[in-house]
């Protein structure tokens, strides 16, 4: 946030450094503290960024992620069709689609565009993520197995390049945990919790590990210090 503030100080005519800021705002919201208060400014620098480009993707789907997070789902989803219309690989689109089809009851519709979002970015493992859960409600665990594979694959690639990233490290923890794989998931566990015992985000995936575990204590210990530490969206995740 602050980068982006120093961008649109140099420069107040840099439309990507308002649709940036906007998307900065959004993650707090979606990620972090769940203020409202994110929400209204994420709308003020998208509106911003159009004025300045009106054909700006990212500032149009921003607007589409702040309809999501009202759960103005129907809007959401029509702003973020349009966009598509106009550029059919937008990955975060077809992501955030899925997201809107599995929060709709429409497995398949999820199911169609999480796979969309794996193919366009095959090695981000936000997609397969989504795309392993959706096979496992449709009853398809072959393909979610496989699926939890490739973020296995994925998030330890990433850990090579970068043996300190709890983010990654924890959602790792959190593959392995719904693979069944018990001594590799601690083993992650552990170290996560070395590293960054207070960062809300790693300590809520870690909590979601020690649940696929059966390990009920645990996981109701760090979901509260993931809410101590300012994840206060853990109580909509927890549910």
């Amino acid at each position: 946030i602050k980068m982006f503030e120093a961008a649109v100080a140099i420069d107040p005519e840099f439309a990507s450094a308002y649709a940036g800021l906007a998307e900065a705002y959004s993650t707090m919201y979606e990620w972090y503290d769940g203020a409202s208060t994110w929400l209204s400014k994420a709308i003020e620098m998208n509106r911003k960024a159009l004025e300045l480009e009106p054909t700006s993707l990212d500032a149009k789907y921003g607007i589409a992620t702040v309809y999501f997070h009202q759960r103005r789902f129907p809007e959401s989803k029509r702003a973020i069709e349009e966009l598509l219309k106009e550029n059919g690989e937008f990955f975060p689109g077809h992501l955030r689609l899925g997201m809107i089809a599995e929060l709709s009851n429409d497995l398949a519709g999820a199911r169609k565009h999480y796979r969309r979002a794996a193919e366009l970015k095959p090695y981000d493992e936000d997609a397969w993520i989504f795309l392993a859960g959706a096979y496992r409600k449709l009853g398809n665990n072959a393909a979610a197995d496989k699926a939890e594979i490739r973020v296995i694959e994925i998030t330890s690639r990433k850990l090579e390049a970068s043996l300190d990233d709890i983010i990654v490290m924890s959602r790792l923890a959190e593959a392995y945990a719904r693979f069944g794989s018990r001594e590799e998931a601690t083993a992650t566990l552990k170290r996560v919790l070395e590293l960054e015992p207070n960062d809300g985000l790693a300590v809520y995936n870690c909590s979601c590990a020690y649940a696929l575990m059966r390990e009920e204590i645990s996981s109701l210990i760090l979901l509260r210090r993931a809410f101590d530490s300012g994840f206060r969206t853990v109580g909509h995740w927890a549910r």
